[in-house]
């Protein structure tokens, strides 16, 4: 049985990953997914992200109870027809036939603020195979309004393509799929989640880019707490395997990393203290087998920040002596 902690909310994130992946790997992204588009922009020159300036075009009850994740780019044309354009982004992740509605009517409120062109993109993360919405139509008589944006569905690209392609933007995808496909499963997650970091070294990316890559699976492919002990354990053993020697300095922030998350984590948990006994018990009996009495005492007299203190050390222990130091 896989375990699954009451005392966490598992609505998988997909906002904040997807926009921390724009700011980081725009141009990845659009090369991936728009590359007519991402042809047709001067990448020499930086982009400007004006998300905050989204939120004020927004009325407030759409900005409250949005379930997606948008995003707004100033960014320079190649042709010279105009010095600077608008990039709309926004990650649909369940059917929606508002969208088309909603595209039109974020760029127009763009339009009309910076009186600059706006294109606009969206990304399909839902796992629908017939949602494939089209242009955003008005019209009456000969009186006819069209508008028309991009679309690329996750959906469509194969994963062993992705697994195979060296681009962030195919991780990230990735990313998202696999938490769509592990939603009631933390075990097969755990799973996809050491695969995607052992990719994540491997594919030769800087230290800036494996970080952020990084947060984003972490943040995506969230772990209970059990499963999230295990995969650390996991994700330590990485660094025994010889390919992985020339990013000694990388994994360590991999840990420090984990070890906040899981630091936030813990106290979000606090005064939890059954339930952080019903985990390292659990633990303990998958590692070392049924626990003999005196094990079993120790951990029933604990107080939490004890049981806290031998997770941890469950990390690097070969016994239960040790875990119990």
């Amino acid at each position: 049985m896989v375990f699954q902690d009451p005392s966490v909310d598992w609505a998988d994130p997909y906002d904040g990953p997807w926009k921390l992946g724009f700011d980081s790997f725009l141009p990845h992204l659009m090369l991936f997914l728009f590359p007519a588009s991402y042809a047709q922009i001067d990448w020499s020159r930086p982009y400007q992200p004006l998300n905050s300036e989204l939120q004020g075009i927004l009325p407030a009850e759409e900005a409250a109870t949005r379930r997606y994740a948008d995003a707004l780019y100033q960014v320079w044309r190649l042709d010279g027809r105009r010095q600077w354009i608008i990039l709309h982004l926004e990650v649909q992740t369940q059917p929606d036939p508002d969208l088309p509605r909603r595209m039109f009517a974020y760029s127009y409120r763009v339009f009309e603020k910076y009186g600059a062109e706006v294109f606009g993109y969206a990304v399909l993360g839902d796992t629908s195979p017939t949602f494939r919405p089209g242009p955003f139509v008005w019209e009456l008589g000969k009186a006819r309004l069209v508008y028309e944006y991009e679309t690329a569905k996750l959906i469509d690209y194969p994963l062993a393509e992705l697994e195979t392609s060296d681009s962030p933007a195919a991780l990230m995808i990735l990313a998202h799929r696999f938490t769509q496909a592990t939603k009631r499963d933390q075990l097969r997650r755990r799973h996809f989640k050491l695969r995607l970091t052992r990719l994540l070294f491997r594919k030769g990316y800087d230290r800036e880019q494996v970080q952020s890559l990084f947060k984003i699976l972490d943040w995506m492919l969230r772990l209970d707490r059990e499963q999230a002990i295990i995969f650390t354990q996991e994700a330590k053993a990485l660094r025994e395997e010889p390919e992985m020697s020339n990013y000694v300095n990388t994994f360590e922030w991999v840990f420090t990393h984990l070890g906040r998350e899981e630091g936030k984590q813990v106290g979000r948990e606090e005064g939890n203290h059954q339930g952080a006994e019903r985990v390292l018990r659990s633990l303990l009996v998958r590692r070392f087998g049924d626990l003999p009495p005196w094990a079993d005492s120790r951990l029933t007299a604990a107080d939490t920040e004890t049981i806290e203190r031998w997770s941890l050390q469950l990390l690097e222990a070969r016994s239960l002596e040790e875990v119990f130091a």
